[in-house]
Order: structure tokens, then sequence, then C-alpha cells
């Protein structure tokens, strides 16, 4: 008795959540689904077995990433307003005029939420300059899929040479640029996004 009286109300709970569900527009549908896979997940599984994908730009893409990289820096660091508006003009200038032959830019997904990004754009006729990596994605294999994406293109494009500028507080973004193959050229003291730094150039030659 007990067994049936327990598959009815399963029957209909599984019914309520179907229902539930219609209800909801496509988007948050699938944004909860994401969640739900996320929470079914063992702490100790890789992120490397869940399912991140790289894609063009779209639209939303752009104020996701501005908003994104605001709060993040803003939250571990304490950078103020002035990186917020630095990374808005770098967006604002690559959606207004960009040369698709030689500057891109890609956001990761993870389970259909956006994790982080890319981009790429010509510093001159034989040099590419990767200006911003993040925000979100943790662990180096998401944010080092994101930078061999960006040299395979750059490689592809012609440039013979690409520049990373990043500051010194930026530790995995050092890492990163090691594995690359980039070497530390330079670096200089600042003032900027409220905070004393040094901003340190990186290079990496074919």
């Amino acid at each position: 008795m007990g067994c049936k009286v327990y598959a009815m109300l399963g029957g209909r709970s599984d019914q309520d959540v179907v229902v539930l569900l219609a209800l909801l527009p496509d988007e948050r549908c699938s944004r909860l689904i994401a969640a739900m896979r996320t929470v079914q997940a063992r702490p100790e599984d890789p992120v490397e077995r869940l399912e991140v994908v790289l894609r063009p730009l779209r639209p939303g893409g752009l104020g996701w990433l501005v908003e994104c990289n605001a709060v993040l820096y803003h939250r571990e660091y304490g950078w103020e307003h002035t990186y917020k508006a630095l990374v808005a003009r770098i967006v604002a200038g690559f959606a207004a005029d960009h040369d698709p032959g030689r500057e891109a830019a890609w956001i990761a997904g993870l389970e259909g939420e956006p994790v982080g990004c890319v981009f790429c754009v010509r510093r001159d006729e034989t040099t590419g300059q990767r200006l911003l990596v993040g925000p979100s994605a943790r662990g180096m294999s998401i944010r080092g899929r994101l930078v061999d994406e960006c040299l395979r293109f750059v490689a592809g494009a012609g440039c013979r040479e690409i520049v990373l500028w990043a500051n010194d507080r930026l530790t995995v973004a050092r890492r990163i640029c090691r594995r690359a193959g980039f070497t530390l050229e330079s670096g200089e003291p600042h003032h900027g996004f409220g905070r004393d730094l040094v901003g340190r150039y990186w290079r990496r030659v074919r």
C-alpha cells in the first residue's frame, strides 16, 4: 500500500514540475535546467567533465561582459568604476568598428551560462594584442582554452607576434601567459582603478 501511495505522489509531483516548466520562458527554463545539472554534479567532478563551448559574441554578450568584469574585479581587487569605463570603451570600440579578418572575440559557455571571454584586436599590421580575458571562468582549463583559441586566430590572421598588457595583481594571468609561451617584456608602475598597480607587457613571437 505504501509503495502505491509513494508512486502516486511521485507521479503527481512530476506532473506539477512539467506544468511549472511549461509556464517559464525558454531562456529561464534553460537556465533552471543548467543550474539543476550543476547542483547534481559531485563536488569532486572536475570542470573539464562539464560541457564548455566557445562561441562568437551574440546579442547581449557585450553588456554581460562589461557588467561581470566590473563586479568581479571590484569584489576581488577593489577596483573602482574607472575599470568598468575602460572595459566599456574596449567593448564599444570593438562593436563599432573591427576588422573580422584580424580581430575577434569569443565567450566561453559552461552548461549554457557565460563564464569567460577573450578579445583579440590588432595593434599594427604584424602584431595582435589580447586585451581581455575573464571574467569568471575558474580554473586554468577554461581560461587556457580561450587563450589557445585566440592564439590560433592570430596565427591564421598572419600576425607574427601577440602582446598582452596585464596588471601584476592578476597572478592567474601570469601563469597562463607563461604556459602559452609569453615572455615578460617590461613593467611600469601606474595608478589606476583607484589602486597603485604595476602594468606588465607580455609578448609571444611565432
